[in-house]
């Protein structure tokens, strides 16, 4: 079973059944095969499998106005990873939507993260640095409740210091695991990283415009921090630094 639909096996028998119902109207066949992939083969061998089940409805006599290939495409989380671009993918299941006598069917792609993923990134603030006996701790003001990718499933994401040292600085590289102040041992945004550091400086963490404030949360009750778009040498907020009286707002104390 598939939380996201049917087995495709199973889709002519529902497809028939939907197309007798008064309530219902057949538009199209939709899916989703995954997240974070690089490579367009996985797409087209699912088109491949959509079309031929788009044949077999036509052989039924129930018409399809689209196609939707869902999302999933991934995005560059480290430099050196190979990524296809949206356009690639467009152009060839379009190209085999053509040639399987489909071009005429609206095609849907839900690209999401692959256009707003690297739009994104999350700035944060070096408070402490502590040294451990086998791991040293870059500890910043961000914490798991803005970014809850890391330890939900161990997402890597690049971590940038914005402060350069030169070569000869007494400020020397060292590896830290970089964590947020919440008193969980989850509260990480990145392990075993390599910075040039020290309190006060601030660190931008990567690719953070998909699953940054949409994943975010009042954990520990933690504000949420402002939203700031950049464009060009202007820059604007487009949502508020939060407030603790809105936090509370909605919370009433009983007196008894």
């Amino acid at each position: 079973q598939n939380k996201f639909g049917i087995a495709i096996e199973d889709a002519p028998r529902v497809y028939e059944k939907a197309s007798k119902s008064d309530f219902l109207k057949i538009t199209g066949i939709d899916c989703h095969i995954g997240s974070q992939i690089t490579d367009i083969s996985p797409f087209l061998d699912a088109c491949d499998k959509l079309l031929d089940l788009a044949d077999v409805l036509k052989s039924k006599g129930i018409e399809l106005d689209h196609i939707d290939f869902g999302g999933g495409l991934g995005i560059v989380y480290e430099e050196g990873q190979e990524v296809h671009h949206a356009s690639e993918l467009v152009e060839a299941l379009h190209q085999k939507m053509e040639n399987r006598g489909y071009g005429h069917l609206e095609m849907i792609f839900e690209a999401g993260r692959s256009i707003v993923g690297n739009s994104g990134v999350l700035v944060t603030e070096i408070q402490f640095l502590k040294e451990g006996e086998t791991k040293n701790f870059c500890i910043v003001d961000t914490a798991m409740n803005d970014m809850i990718r890391p330890t939900l499933y161990q997402a890597w994401m690049q971590i940038v210091p914005l402060h350069v040292y030169p070569e000869n600085s007494p400020i020397k590289e060292e590896t830290f695991d970089v964590v947020g102040p919440i008193c969980e041992t989850g509260d990480w945004l990145g392990k075993d990283r390599k910075l040039k550091v020290q309190p006060g400086d601030l660190l931008a963490v990567m690719s953070a415009g998909a699953y940054g404030m949409t994943m975010s949360s009042h954990y520990n009750t933690r504000l949420k921090p402002p939203e700031i778009l950049v464009d060009g040498a202007d820059d604007y907020v487009i949502r508020e630094r939060e407030k603790i009286e809105k936090l509370f707002s909605s919370e009433h104390i009983v007196e008894l």
